[in-house]
C-alpha cells in the first residue's frame, strides 16, 4: 500500500478515496443525516461485496489520521466542538423537561452519560499485562544455585 505524504493541502496523508469518503459523511451530517460510513465507502470504493466495504472502512477508522480528518471536517462545518449544532443538542437534553415542565432526570441522565462516554470518563484503564511460564528440569539445589547467580548479575 503506497503512504500518503502529509502536506499542507493534505494535512493527514490521506488518499483520494478517504478525503472524499470523509466529505461525503460531512455532508451528510451537515444535512442532519446519518454519516454511515459503509454506505460512503460502498460508494468510494471499488469492492466487490459489502465485506470488503466493511473491511476497508474498519481500516480506515483505524487510522488515527483518518478519524482526526473526519472530526476536523465536522468541526469545520460547526457540527462538532464549541458552540456546534452537537454541542447545542447535549445542553438542550441536559435542560430537558416533561409536558408538564418538570425536570425530566431519565432524560438529562441519558445526556450526562452520553457526555461522560464522548468525554472518556467511561474508558477502561489500560494496563500492560505480560505472562512469563518457565519449565524447569533440575532439582531444587541447582534451581537455588541458578536463582542466585541471576540475583547476581542483576546487581541485587
Amino acid at each position: 500500500m503506497n503512504v500518503v505524504k502529509k502536506t499542507i493541502k493534505n494535512p493527514f496523508g490521506l488518499t483520494y478515496k478517504q478525503l472524499t469518503m470523509i466529505e461525503w459523511m460531512v455532508d451528510r451530517a451537515m444535512r442532519g443525516l446519518p454519516l454511515q460510513p459503509n454506505d460512503a465507502g460502498g460508494i468510494v470504493y471499488n469492492a466487490k461485496n459489502d465485506k470488503n466495504v466493511r473491511a476497508i472502512v474498519h481500516n480506515n477508522f483505524k487510522n488515527p489520521d483518518f478519524r482526526a480528518a473526519l472530526v476536523a471536517g465536522l468541526e469545520r462545518e460547526n457540527i462538532l466542538g464549541a458552540n456546534s449544532r452537537v454541542e447545542r443538542r447535549l445542553v438542550e437534553g441536559l435542560d430537558a423537561e416533561t409536558d408538564k415542565g418538570s425536570v425530566d432526570y431519565r432524560i438529562r441522565l441519558e445526556y450526562i452519560k452520553e457526555i461522560n462516554k464522548i468525554a472518556g470518563v467511561y474508558a477502561p484503564e489500560q494496563k500492560e499485562t505480560r505472562k512469563l511460564s518457565l519449565n524447569l528440569n533440575m532439582s531444587e539445589e541447582e534451581a537455588t544455585q541458578k536463582i542466585k547467580e541471576l540475583k547476581g548479575e542483576l546487581g541485587e
